[in-house]
């Protein structure tokens, strides 16, 4: 047992609350498979104190580090998509009080910086790399000319903190227009949605800036790095982590990390070209493999390694909560803790009877048809060094 019945009821109301994420810098992007900012509160309130490290090494949109920061909680994420490294970096930087003067006063003039009448140069390799395929073709070319128009007007800004963060502004309000649309809006509620998204998130940096002035602010680290090579980047020899919190990638489940769909189901790279981060493969390097392999062989191997490298960075005392869904949990669930037994874990909690099981409200999976939609319930799973 890690934790006793009213604790244990405590995390099952966090996880199974269905409010929209808000708060902090949690809304800056919507990244596939967010966790809720809630449970993650909850699990580093119940199993660590200030100070502590909490690692999350599938880091994807960065939540846990964001509430590690606000819990004044040291943090590490890592992840091996660069979109996830963008987004983490700028949810986690908070921007100085002068850099957020410079960046309303830029506000200010955005509105002014798309116009269709004026020439939008790209840089070329962008383009010849594949950066804007589906970008170009009718109803969305305006978008491409659009958006580069703002990524050009970046460079007025002082810092690269500043810049990232409009960069950042920017892709939420280009995925808000864009992605699972058939036809986007007209460029005129584009302009006014990023003027909108960029005063709500200083607002939110601004609020998040303020709330980690009252408590001791720890260093925040996000690294480029796959799984199961965590015990090699050194990052944990001085201080081993009290608490693992992460959401691994789905076995079977069909979740786009590294793409837009854009005028139907035509995938688009275009995020990293507005992130100014390179593309690294395709979806089953993103998924520890491909969702249709009979078996799922790839995906439990690269698991049963991730896992394998994280237990190396573990203390006996190092607690791991994971939050998974399943596209068929009937044979994947007990397949998913062998692996981690493999690994050198062993899980801890409940009981099998009792585990922690949440719906998911809404969410969106890519050119996903399943008739009971499985994947849209998630548990929780704990674990520690065997």
């Amino acid at each position: 047992m890690i934790a006793n019945a009213e604790v244990f009821e405590s995390l099952a109301r966090a996880a199974q609350d269905t409010r929209r994420v808000q708060g902090a810098t949690h809304r800056f992007y919507r990244y596939p498979a967010r966790f809720s900012p809630l449970f993650v509160q909850a699990a580093i309130e119940q199993f660590t104190k200030p100070g502590d490290l909490v690692f999350d090494p599938f880091v994807g949109g960065g939540t846990t580090l964001v509430e590690a920061m606000r819990l004044g909680r040291a943090g590490i994420g890592s992840d091996i998509n660069e979109l996830a490294i963008f987004i983490s970096q700028v949810k986690t930087t908070l921007l100085t009080e002068a850099a957020e003067r410079e960046l309303r006063n830029w506000t200010a003039g955005v509105e002014q910086y798309v116009n269709m009448h004026a020439p939008a140069d790209a840089d070329g390799r962008w383009r010849e790399s594949g950066y804007f395929k589906h970008m170009e073709a009718n109803g969305v070319w305006r978008y491409r000319k659009a958006i580069q128009q703002v990524l050009n007007a970046t460079a007025w800004l002082p810092d690269n903190a500043s810049r990232e963060f409009a960069r950042c502004a920017l892709l939420r309000t280009a995925q808000v227009a864009l992605d699972g649309k058939r036809s986007p809006p007209p460029i005129s509620t584009f302009r006014t949605r990023l003027v909108g998204y960029l005063s709500e998130m200083l607002d939110d940096m601004a609020a998040l800036r303020r709330e980690t002035a009252d408590v001791q602010r720890q260093p925040c680290r996000v690294l480029k790095q796959a799984a199961d090579q965590a015990h090699t980047s050194g990052a944990f020899d001085e201080q081993k982590p009290r608490l693992i919190l992460t959401s691994p990638p789905y076995p079977g489940v069909h979740v786009l990390y590294h793409r837009w769909q854009i005028g139907g189901r035509r995938e688009t790279a275009a995020p990293y070209w507005i992130a100014n981060r390179l593309d690294g493969d395709g979806e089953r390097y993103y998924t520890l493999g491909h969702r249709k392999e009979k078996g799922l062989a790839t995906y439990f191997r690269n698991l049963e390694a991730s896992f394998r490298s994280i237990a190396k960075v573990c203390s006996p005392e190092t607690i791991i909560v994971q939050v998974v869904a399943f596209a068929d949990p009937e044979w994947q669930l007990s397949r998913y803790l062998e692996a981690l037994t493999s690994a050198g874990l062993q899980e801890v909690g409940q009981g099998e009877q009792e585990r922690l099981w949440r719906d998911v409200p809404n969410r969106r999976w890519h050119a996903l048809s399943q008739a009971k939609h499985s994947s849209a319930r998630e548990v929780v799973l704990f674990h520690r060094l065997a």
